[in-house]
């Protein structure tokens, strides 16, 4: 009779049995998961600086990493540009995009005698009165551009829309305190623009965006207050590159009766 084929095997440690196929298949996931451990897949890209921009080879696509500005830039086919980190657009947006401008009135102030300042006007039925506010505290978190100009006139209370290209938009919000001599009265609150320079000189001059405030239905001689939002889109009869060429508006109040005023707080919103 011929020899009948064997097949060798190894024990392992808790008994169980493996075929020699199978033994060294294991051995070789083991040797590539060794291998993989210690393997980096990693592309790194050349490092340069600013200065060999200009004189090593440009592809488009290209990568590498500036190690004079400690960032990464890619070649555009034109040009090279950085590579913003998640803090760095964060950080743009702030700085070049959006931002706000807040006024607040002496009515927020935790003493009772600096609030007790806050002015309190009359204001006459069926007549539009422009807002004026006594700051207690400005904050200015708008984009550079407008920060360097400083677009609030608190002499005027008037916001300017200098530095803010044409397609850019505004938010304004405004927050008021009303007390009406009598019953059943409502109130609207509107932006009076004057436009740019270069409007201005064709023959428009001023145009206004309005919203409705609040009805004042709930009796006389009581306190009625609320917010008015109004957003407005900066066209080319708005834009302008700085606080002399560029549109402004002031903030404008009407009621159908005789009523206290008291001004609270402005927000101006700026999207670029």
């Amino acid at each position: 009779m011929g020899r009948r084929n064997q097949t060798s095997v190894s024990t392992s440690d808790d008994g169980a049995t493996l075929d020699v196929n199978q033994s060294a298949s294991v051995s070789n996931d083991i040797s590539r998961q060794e291998t993989d451990i210690n393997t980096s897949y990693e592309v790194r890209p050349d490092v340069v600086v600013t200065s060999d921009l200009d004189i090593i080879e440009k592809e488009d696509g290209r990568i590498v990493f500036d190690d004079t500005d400690n960032r990464n830039k890619y070649w555009d086919g034109s040009k090279w540009i950085s590579i913003l980190s998640e803090d760095d657009i964060q950080d743009s947006v702030k700085e070049d995009i959006q931002g706000y401008y807040t006024v607040i009135s002496k009515w927020y102030s935790g003493d009772p005698a600096v609030r007790a300042e806050n002015p309190v006007v009359e204001i006459l039925e069926d007549t539009w009165t422009k807002l004026e506010i006594t700051p207690l505290a400005e904050l200015d978190e708008t984009p550079d551009a407008q920060k360097a100009l400083g677009i609030f006139d608190a002499a005027d209370n008037r916001f300017s829309l200098g530095g803010l290209d044409s397609g850019s938009n505004i938010v304004m919000r405004t927050l008021v305190r009303l007390r009406p001599d009598v019953d059943e009265g409502t109130a609207s609150l509107r932006l009076n623009f004057t436009t740019n320079s270069a409007t201005q000189a064709g023959g428009l001059t001023n145009f206004t965006i309005e919203s409705q405030l609040f009805n004042m239905t709930q009796g006389a001689d009581r306190d009625y207050q609320d917010e008015s939002i109004i957003t407005a889109f900066v066209g080319t009869t708005l834009d302008g590159v700085d606080i002399a060429s560029a549109g402004s508006f002031t903030m404008e109040l009407f009621s159908t009766v005789d009523t206290d005023l008291e001004v609270l707080a402005f927000t101006l919103y700026i999207n670029k």
